[in-house]
């Protein structure tokens, strides 16, 4: 029994292609963005390649119909994109032809004809194979999403395989199921997009606790991982937040620049691809992966995945092949109080934001 750490698209899609071509009782896959591109028809071409016998199914959220190539579909400039138009009708139609062959398909987490719940959205990765091997991490199934730096979890302990596969059940019949369970390689946290203050409080605990370093690496950590990042450097830890370089939203960058300067923490932007990697790494011996961003939403909003783990060779790893390259290629942003107004001003739309549409999506 293991667990595997995956870097990018190009370790995972072999190693889990590898895999699922050999299913023989059932293939679930759950993903947040499925587009039909490479990346899309690579997967459907698997599902499509099984036998009918084969329990086949996918969930996919409510945010491949709104965005699709990382752009909101209903701007006047997409609305004008006659390909990007004509790719997100390819990606409906490619779910409906997998239906048609028999692959159960599934929508979670309808947006609503206001938009009004854009936030609150399924954000996990689950793919299940047989009884015998699983994944979990950030990666969806688009090209952009492979083009981008991230990582996947490959597992073989039959116990958290029937754990991730029973929660991807429960989410096929709409149920929203929290779990918090011990396992060889470590914790498994699932959210149910309610409130994470219970299991997030014991991860907030672990951040407290650090003695030496708290390693942080996601496109857009926020509060309340701030607050306890925080005190983790006022009790002495160095404490690292590395983002990217250029951030699939833009405002970010104004918060992130404000929140680590005024709560003591280094802020380091790692260029190239999007970095959509989620990880903390705590005195070099516990890490924290799946696919929450350590955000807001992670924590009040989305349906979400943590697996928290002190594994010495899993650890060794992710030290090796993501802290030590990302850190080498990432460079310290400099932080002082010369912030201008237009930074201070988005960042306070940003902190304005984040309750505003926890607001609407529970009142409205």
């Amino acid at each position: 029994m293991s667990a595997r750490l995956l870097i990018d698209a190009d370790e995972f899609w072999p190693a889990f292609q590898a895999d699922a071509r050999g299913a023989r009782s059932r293939l679930f896959v759950q993903t947040l963005s499925f587009e039909a591109d490479r990346a899309g028809m690579g997967l459907a071409d698997i599902f499509l390649s099984l036998p009918a016998t084969v329990d086949r199914r996918l969930i996919v959220d409510e945010f491949t119909r709104w965005v699709v190539n990382d752009r909101f579909l209903y701007t006047p400039g997409a609305l004008a994109d006659v390909a990007l138009r004509d790719e997100a009708k390819a990606s409906i139609r490619l779910t409906e032809t997998l239906r048609a062959q028999g692959v159960m398909v599934r929508w979670t987490n309808p947006v609503g004809w206001r938009i009004h719940r854009m936030a609150a959205r399924n954000h996990k990765k689950i793919l299940v194979v047989d009884d015998r091997v699983a994944y979990i991490g950030g990666v969806n199934f688009s090209d952009h999403n492979f083009e981008w730096h991230d990582m996947m979890i490959r597992i073989d302990d039959p116990a958290l395989v029937a754990c991730l596969g029973d929660d991807f059940l429960e989410t096929c019949v709409g149920r929203n199921q929290a779990v918090d369970r011990i396992f060889e390689e470590g914790r498994l946290i699932v959210l149910d997009g309610s409130n994470g203050a219970g299991p997030l409080n014991d991860v907030f605990d672990l951040i407290r606790s650090a003695t030496s370093e708290v390693f942080v690496e996601s496109p857009y950590v926020s509060a309340p991982f701030f607050d306890a990042l925080e005190e983790a450097a006022a009790a002495g830890a160095r404490v690292v937040v590395l983002v990217p370089e250029t951030a699939n939203w833009g405002w970010y960058d104004a918060y992130a620049r404000i929140e680590c300067f005024r709560r003591g923490l280094e802020l380091h932007y790692l260029p190239g691809p999007m970095n959509h990697l989620k990880a903390i790494l705590i005195d070099r011996t516990t890490l924290v992966v799946g696919s929450a961003n350590f955000d807001y939403f992670s924590y009040h909003l989305s349906q979400e995945l943590m697996f928290v783990t002190t594994d010495e060779a899993l650890v060794r790893d992710f030290r090796q092949r993501v802290l030590a390259p990302d850190r080498a290629k990432a460079r310290r942003v400099p932080l002082s109080d010369g912030f201008s107004w237009r930074t201070h001003w988005t960042s306070v739309r940003v902190r304005a934001g984040y309750p505003t549409l926890l607001w609407m999506n529970r009142h409205i």
